[in-house]
């Protein structure tokens, strides 16, 4: 599952919730579920990390084997 996809399914889940059954919700789960929505819309600190190392100057070799390795971490942690 992707993070857009894990996103949409909150979304829907809190979007589909009857309204008489969200105020029955524990507001502490409605919170956690608006904060993971927030959390999943940010953008993934490795690429942050990744375009930084990019625009390094420096031994290409170096940088290209940095960044196969970033990329190699980056799709497992993607996979929810």
């Amino acid at each position: 599952m992707t993070r857009e996809e894990a996103i949409k399914i909150i979304r829907k889940m809190l979007a589909y919730t009857d309204l008489t059954v969200r105020a029955n919700l524990n507001a502490d789960m409605v919170s956690a579920c608006n904060l993971a929505i927030k959390a999943l819309e940010q953008e993934p600190v490795v690429d942050k990390i990744r375009a930084e190392i990019k625009a390094m100057s420096g031994d290409i070799e170096t940088i290209a084997d940095v960044l196969k390795i970033i990329d190699k971490y980056k799709t497992e942690s993607e996979e929810i």
